[in-house]
């Protein structure tokens, strides 16, 4: 009996579990709505992603059914077997970015993965990781750009700006140093010695001695080169119009070559690439031509084909002639992404994120807008016309989305003002058509600076936009309606060089209807406001705190508006802030936030204070995401005490440390970061509140809630610091808090920190102050 009865309660206890779980499964397909379909594939709150660009293919690999490919310094593999693209990034493994070589090693069966740093990542058959650091952690007073990599069995040598590093792929160590104290281009083994090209002479080491001491390198020849190969006639070197042999008493036969920028051997053929066409050697005097430009070459040893860039920026494989002609066999091969990885200026509009790559630092960028859609696929803007024009496009500093029409969007850049409409080129606006003017340049490069900087639409359609640098020393805010021109320039908008701010940005409409921008330069760096009702303007030149503290600003950065209707600077002493009750008053003092130390001593640090902000951007919840040129990401809470977050390339999978630009999508959270290497995005627990919270807007996802998942459960819909209880389905309290913006995450645990059990539990909402709000449901099985 007793037998019996532990049967029966048993088997009362599956049945009862069973039927508990079915309950929640089917309670929960009946309260499913379109919202919670619709959030299905939304990453969980503190998860990463990269949107890597796949355009520009410089380096190619082909082992077994794998290509490795880079293209725009990010890494691919495609699978010739099931035709399968994988990429490779710092968000599934990679340790770094903007990788500057490739080299499969045989011996080891690794891929060598050399980033422009110096860092070194080793890819094995299976796709897993391993980094060697050394060298890049490695603090030298010699140049460690790495130029040229060789591999040789199981070790891969480094040319570097010193000598040659050694690294045993095997072990994943740096196996040897040879400290040359010249700058090695490139190096070839062959028979035991060890070949090394400088700039004006080559060098050769015997492999049997020690290397390490310079005094066992000889000079075999007084000639520099770019490139060193091993050929059936021997030992060739190459550099720009030049292809020679080396005889072994170092006597140099120069060839006449074409321009190239890479040259690579494959299967025998030595390519050089980079000119109008490609040329193919068998030997250093027998060549023949490829009609067309190719960055590199790779051979597949499978079929004798070869592996090379098509014009699209896609992988192809070719067939190649006796005569050198080809056969394209397959193309098209390429990974998603956008064209370019510059994200200088972002701006989301619908969910839909609108960029532009900005001036760059050094040297202009190209100009380029890419659009990131909500269902992730991107949209590039047909740049080709340009080649019609005689003003490059580049450095396109912002864009502008019209308010009545999201397909017609204006770009601002370096050589004027340009219209798009659907992605497609309308106009472009410039001193030929319109009264933006030049630059104080030469008189022949002036239709090269038009520069237009920023830019902003008003409520009754008119666009404002800014002519910086202008060398009239008048011309600068302008605005254009119906193709008509209205010049709205003054004196607080002109520089103390006597020309108009050389670098205004950041333009904007705050909530009072005021336009703010400011001018990122050294000369007469500030806060500049504009009225467009009334035509009054001022600039903030001298820079107070409210300690009476004055500060020799040298770059603002960037400006925004928090949800309180105060002023942000992004400077290069750190953050400041003009208070809203300020705004329309003589009283210019901006506000340095001060953070307790709560130390006892009653003393504060200011906020950030010398950190270098270089992109602002203010969430659903009040708080505040500071972006930083080498200090990477803070998040800061809506009061401006607590830092939240400090995002770094080294603690995260942040691209890098220097921010560019900060945006974010309201309705999911997510946000993106363009960066000195890319775009990539964080799921932060913030979006924009609801004006109401209503059962159709307030919802929950993952739900439900699977057994497998330890992340956060987010409640979105919600409006402005609004109340959230969680409750079981008898009234017992679990958890409670308040909503960052519209989103409120709870970890799935109660009180205690103990997950709770498996069941239907309730989500109840009430405004910030106590009024109604609504109720939505969570199913949790465990």
């Amino acid at each position: 009996m007793k037998i019996f009865s532990l049967k029966q309660t048993i088997n009362a206890l599956t049945r009862s579990v069973a039927v508990s779980v079915c309950a929640v499964v089917l309670t929960l397909s009946a309260m499913m709505t379109a919202s919670t379909v619709a959030v299905a594939s939304t990453p969980p709150i503190g998860t990463w992603k990269t949107y890597m660009a796949y355009s520009d293919i410089r380096h190619i690999v082909k082992v077994g059914n794998r290509v490795y490919v880079v293209a725009s310094g990010d890494l691919y593999v495609y699978d010739t077997s099931d035709e399968s693209i994988t990429t490779m990034d710092r968000n599934n493994g990679l340790s770094d970015t903007d990788i500057k070589f490739i080299s499969w090693n045989a011996a080891a069966k690794r891929l060598v993965i050399v980033y422009s740093n110096g860092n070194i990542d080793l890819l094995s058959e299976k796709l897993d990781i391993t980094n060697i650091s050394d060298y890049y952690d490695k603090s030298l007073t010699y140049d460690k750009t790495i130029n040229n990599v060789f591999t040789n069995g199981n070790l891969t040598y480094l040319a570097t700006g010193f000598g040659i590093v050694v690294v045993n792929v095997s072990n994943a160590t740096i196996a040897d140093t040879y400290a040359l104290q010249e700058k090695v281009n490139a190096l070839c083994i062959n028979n035991g010695m060890v070949y090394a090209a400088t700039d004006n002479e080559i060098f050769k080491g015997d492999m049997r001695k020690n290397l390490a001491d310079p005094n066992e390198w000889d000079k075999l020849a007084s000639e520099g080169f770019s490139w060193l190969f091993w050929m059936d006639e021997g030992l060739v070197g190459a550099k720009k119009y030049n292809i020679s042999t080396i005889a072994s008493d170092g006597t140099v036969k120069k060839q006449a070559g074409p321009y190239m920028d890479n040259c690579v051997m494959q299967n025998g053929l030595l390519f050089a690439c980079g000119g109008n066409d490609t040329y193919c050697y068998h030997t250093a005097s027998d060549r023949g031509g490829i009609a067309k430009h190719l960055n590199t070459v790779a051979a597949d040893p499978k079929d004798g084909s070869f592996w090379i860039h098509d014009d699209d920026g896609s992988l192809a494989n070719i067939t190649l002639a006796d005569d050198r002609s080809f056969t394209i066999n397959k193309t098209g091969i390429k990974a998603d992404g956008p064209d370019y990885n510059t994200f200088g200026f972002m701006l989301m509009r619908n969910g839909t994120l609108y960029t532009c790559g900005g001036p760059g630092s050094s040297t202009s960028r190209e100009g380029c807008v890419q659009v990131l859609s909500q269902d992730g696929t991107w949209k590039m803007y047909n740049t080709s016309f340009a080649k019609d024009q005689k003003s490059p496009f580049i450095s396109a500093y912002a864009l502008a989305i019209d308010p009545k029409d999201e397909k017609h969007v204006y770009v601002a850049a370096r050589t004027g003002l340009y219209e798009f409409y659907d992605g497609e080129f309308r106009k472009l606006w410039n001193e030929d058509n319109s009264p933006i003017t030049h630059a104080d340049v030469k008189e022949d490069a002036w239709y090269k600076y038009n520069k237009v900087t920023t830019l902003c639409f008003l409520d009754d359609g008119s666009l404002l936009c800014f002519n910086s640098e202008t060398a009239d020393g008048k011309t600068s805010l302008l605005s254009l309606k119906d193709d008509k021109w209205t010049d709205l320039s003054n004196s607080n908008f002109i520089a103390t060089a006597g020309f108009s701010f050389p670098y205004a940005k950041d333009m904007f409409r705050d909530s009072r209807g005021l336009i703010w921008f400011c001018n990122n330069n050294w000369q007469t760096a500030c806060l500049a406001c504009y009225q467009p009702s009334s035509g009054a303007s001022k600039s903030y030149r001298s820079i107070f705190n409210q300690d009476g503290k004055e500060y020799q600003i040298y770059y603002v950065s960037c400006v925004t508006e928090d949800i309180e209707g105060n002023i942000w600077i992004g400077t290069d002493v750190g953050p400041l802030m003009l208070p809203a009750s300020q705004i329309g008053t003589d009283d210019d003092t901006f506000t340095q936030v001060k953070i307790p130390r709560n130390d006892g001593t009653n003393l504060a640090d200011y906020l950030l204070s010398n950190v270098p902000i270089s992109a602002i951007y203010v969430d659903g919840a009040g708080r505040k995401w500071f972006g930083t040129s080498g200090n990477g990401v803070y998040l800061i809470s809506a009061d401006n005490i607590q830092q939240l977050q400090h995002f770094t390339s080294s603690n995260s999978n942040l691209l890098s440390d220097d921010i560019e630009r900060i945006t974010a999508n309201e309705q999911t959270g997510e946000v993106f970061f363009g960066t000195s290497a890319g775009l990539c995005s964080y799921m932060a627990d913030a979006t924009k509140p609801s004006e109401k919270m209503t059962k159709d807007n307030v919802y929950a996802y993952p739900n439900p809630v699977k057994p497998d998942y330890t992340g956060l459960i987010t409640v979105t819909g919600l409006t402005l610091n609004a109340d959230v209880k969680i409750v079981t389905s008898n009234g017992t309290l679990v958890a409670q808090g308040r909503s960052n913006g519209g989103t409120f995450t709870w970890d799935g645990c109660d009180a205690k920190g103990k997950r709770v059990a498996s069941g239907i539990y309730m989500v109840e909402t009430a405004t910030e102050d106590g009024g109604k709000g609504t109720v939505c449901k969570i199913a949790v099985i465990k």
